[in-house]
């Protein structure tokens, strides 16, 4: 989870911390490069590996702390298997599920963000290589009172989700036969809202923008004005 707003310093000694961790497994494997992952944490991968690690991230989750994402499964890229740690402990969680994310020295299929805006980092897996399909992610949030990462059928139902943190908006983006939208979401508990909608196209071309309410837990819509 990018931890710039916490300050400055504390965000360049937990960057210090991955590259520091990155290097360390680099440098006690024979045929692993370096690589980073979609959110920009540092990775190692470890080449010639057929039925193991095929590669890990180290991000900040701040605190002092890094979390150690591995992935296990079949070269070249077929994962069957995350392996969570802290801190290079031993291994708190154990993920199972089937995907193809990109490994490679361009970048690694992981992305770690906040995505429910609790404070906390949460995981997202890439299941296929390249991000064309309507939702290419696994999206698991965490939990802190379990400790545990938990798949998020909400999230893995919409379509091209963004996370904007600076507005605290999860975002969607989908088109049917005229238009192209894009959705603006707002948590509400473990249900998302939605609280604005931009449509573009049509016989005119042009955007026009919805905003909804959400008094006594019942959407409003008002009239569409253009996009801003």
């Amino acid at each position: 989870m990018n931890r710039r707003t916490s300050g400055s310093k504390a965000w360049r000694y937990g960057a210090w911390q991955t590259v520091t961790a990155a290097l360390v497994l680099s440098a006690a494997w024979t045929g692993a490069h370096a690589a980073v992952s979609l959110d920009g944490s540092n990775c190692v991968l470890f080449a010639g590996q057929v039925k193991r690690e095929l590669a890990v991230c180290v991000a900040w989750e701040g605190e002092g702390r890094t979390l150690s994402i591995s992935l296990v499964g079949r070269g070249p890229n077929t994962v069957q298997q995350i392996i969570l740690r802290r801190n290079g402990a031993e291994p708190f969680q154990t993920l199972h599920l089937e995907a193809r994310p990109p490994i490679g020295p361009s970048d690694v299929g992981v992305l770690y963000t906040d995505m429910n805006f609790d404070g906390h980092g949460d995981l997202g897996i890439m299941r296929r290589g390249h991000l064309s399909v309507p939702q290419p992610f696994y999206f698991l949030l965490y939990d802190p009172d379990a400790r545990r990462f938990v798949r998020s059928g909400l999230l893995e139902a919409m379509s091209n989700v963004s996370f904007d943190t600076k507005s605290m908006r999860v975002v969607s983006r989908w088109r049917d036969k005229t238009h192209r939208y894009k959705d603006s979401f707002a948590w509400a508990g473990m249900t998302l809202q939605l609280r604005t909608r931009e449509r573009r196209g049509g016989v005119t071309r042009r955007c026009v923008r919805i905003v909804y309410d959400w008094a006594g837990n019942t959407r409003t819509a008002h009239e569409p004005a253009p996009c801003r």
